[in-house]
């Protein structure tokens, strides 16, 4: 009796560990692979990269992942990373998901990869992910690659950001979105983890993709707005040529300062100065009103077809501590946007009309990076309206590293010109555009400035 128990426990456990093999087995057979493939080959225009392409299907899923491999080990240890993890979550959504998916109905994975030089040693490699039959989400995924100093670049490597400038940052980065709805998401949730965002830069644009919709959003911002944003090893490194690097080309040691001229432009008065500027092959900036820019459009062309620097002097000359943020916001960046429909690019200086502000003002300056000039020398052309008397003002202020307030509205003003400016060369002076001599001066950011003062 005790034998026959036990032949048939015996029996009963050999029929229990074949049946678990035999369901191990099939589990075995499902996601074995049934083909695998792996292809590398170098990448057309690019011989220092390769391009590494591995397929793999089974009874229940195809993946195609594409990835470039660099001559960094580091970089492609980062990338081989990435894209493990997508592999992990696709093949364990596969996993959870199993029942749904068989011979005749796959779930797909496909990774793609592009690879652009934006220069000699930097890089962008950018992933497109395709999921199809699944419920996960289609994406895309950029690198930046140093390849001198292997490294992947963030965004702290390519800007100066900190709780001093974000505010700024954020909101020229918002002009540019084009979806509402995407715009709400709010860019500082998703700056709060930079490393999630994908973005990447060249000479001309700084491009950034949003996810927070399906397709995702597109934003492209010219890096001229961003200028005074990007780190210097950067600027070098993307060969822009904004005026900082007119450093290499004007003394740092010279007697330079700035002519500005508000309130025009006049068609009586400043084609008389540019006349004169031409005549000492001087550059000067004008501080134009947006009223006046719509009045007199091929004058403000003029101005900066001959090399000028045209900045922002408000669009009606209103005293803007007594408006609210928002009548502020449309002096100030209506007519950026004025004057960059007219000449092609917007002012990255403003001057308050009277040189007066406050916090707002500061405020709105600030989030459209737009530097703000005042002045050192004021020639009171304005009130004297006599070109003797304001040579004699001038000549008793000036100072090296002068930023000097004149307006091109006032006939008195041409007049004084040629004289002044003869007599401010006989004593060695240069003349050059505000940005020009704030560069000399080692200085970056929104201000205000005034310049040097006796």
């Amino acid at each position: 009796m005790i034998r026959r128990i036990g032949w048939i426990v015996g029996t009963g456990f050999i029929l229990f560990i074949m049946v678990a093999f035999a369901g191990t087995a099939q589990e075995t057979v499902v996601r074995s692979p049934v083909v695998t493939t792996e292809n590398i080959e170098v990448v057309s225009d690019f011989p220092d990269f390769q391009r590494k392409t591995s397929t793999e299907e089974t009874n229940s899923y195809y993946f195609s992942i594409s990835t470039i491999l660099t001559k960094s080990e580091p970089i492609n240890q980062y990338i081989q990373m990435w894209t493990e993890k997508e592999m992990d979550q696709f093949l364990a959504f596969v996993e959870k998901n199993k029942r749904n998916f068989h011979e005749e109905h796959l779930a797909k994975l496909h990774i793609t990869v592009h690879l652009n030089a934006v220069t000699d040693d930097l890089h962008t490699i950018t992933f497109n992910l395709k999921n199809k039959e699944t419920e996960l989400q289609d994406g895309i995924k950029i690198f930046n690659l140093n390849l001198t100093d292997n490294k992947i670049l963030s965004l702290t490597d390519v800007f100066q950001l900190d709780d001093s400038n974000l505010d700024g940052f954020y909101s020229i980065l918002k002009e540019y979105i084009p979806d509402e709805s995407s715009r709400s998401e709010g860019l500082e949730e998703l700056f709060k983890r930079p490393n999630q965002l994908n973005w990447h830069i060249n000479q001309n644009v700084f491009t950034l993709f949003l996810q927070a919709q399906d397709p995702f959003v597109k934003v492209e911002v010219p890096v001229e707005r961003l200028r005074l944003y990007l780190n210097e090893n950067m600027m070098t490194r993307l060969q822009i040529a904004p005026p900082e690097e007119l450093e290499s080309t004007l003394d740092p040691n010279g007697k330079y300062i700035a002519l500005t001229f508000d309130d025009g432009p006049s068609p009586t008065v400043t084609p008389r100065i540019l006349e004169t500027l031409k005549q000492h092959q001087a550059k000067a900036t004008f501080f134009m009103l947006g009223n006046r820019v719509q009045y007199y459009p091929e004058l403000a062309k003029q101005v900066a077809e001959e090399g000028h620097e045209i900045g922002n002097h408000s669009g009606s000359h209103a005293n803007l501590s007594k408006l609210s943020e928002a009548q502020i916001w449309q002096e100030i960046v209506g007519t950026n946007q004025m004057i960059e429909g007219v000449i092609g690019r917007s002012p990255v200086c403003f001057r308050p009309p009277y040189g007066v502000y406050n916090s707002l003002v500061e405020k709105v300056a600030s989030e459209n990076n737009a530097q703000i000039i005042l002045w050192s020398v004021d020639s009171l052309d304005w009130q004297k309206r006599n070109a003797e008397g304001v040579n004699k003002i001038v000549q008793k202020t000036i100072f090296p590293g002068s930023i000097v307030l004149l307006h091109d509205i006032h006939p008195s003003t041409a007049d004084a010109l040629p004289i002044l400016m003869t007599e401010l060369e006989n004593q060695g002076y240069q003349f050059v555009t505000v940005s020009e001599l704030l560069t000399l001066q080692g200085v970056r950011g929104i201000g205000p400035y005034y310049g040097v003062s006796n």
